[in-house]
C-alpha cells in the first residue's frame, strides 16, 4: 500500500532555489535577447502568456518546446497544455494517439 509522505524540507529547498533564481530569471525575461542577439524562447513563451492571460490552448512541438512551454506560459486554465510525442520510426503520434508517417496532423 502507498502512503503519503510529507515533503516538506523538499519543498522548502526547491522553494529557496527559486527565490534565488527569480532575479536573474526575470531580468533575462525582461532583456528578451541572449549574448548572441537572438530572441529567448523563454521570452517569447512569458509574453505570450501576459497577452493571453495564461488562458489559451498550447500546443508546442516536441522537446525543449514543451519543456519551456510548461514553465514559462502561466496556464489559468485545466486542460489548456497539449503535447504530441515522437515515435521511434520519427513519425508523429497525434493527440488521440494515432501515428501520422507524413508528420502531418
Amino acid at each position: 500500500m502507498l502512503t503519503c509522505k510529507p515533503r516538506k524540507r523538499w519543498l522548502e529547498k526547491i522553494e529557496a532555489f527559486r527565490s534565488v533564481m527569480a532575479g536573474d530569471l526575470k531580468e533575462e525575461i525582461e532583456k528578451g535577447v541572449g549574448e548572441d542577439g537572438k530572441l529567448l524562447m523563454k521570452t517569447v513563451i512569458s509574453k505570450l502568456s501576459d497577452l493571453t492571460e495564461g488562458k489559451d490552448l498550447i500546443v508546442p512541438d516536441v522537446g525543449q518546446h514543451q519543456m519551456m512551454a510548461s514553465r514559462f506560459y502561466n496556464f489559468q486554465t485545466e486542460n489548456s497544455f497539449f503535447c504530441l510525442r515522437w515515435s521511434r520510426d520519427h513519425g508523429v503520434l497525434s493527440a488521440d494517439g494515432n501515428r501520422r508517417q507524413d508528420g502531418s496532423s
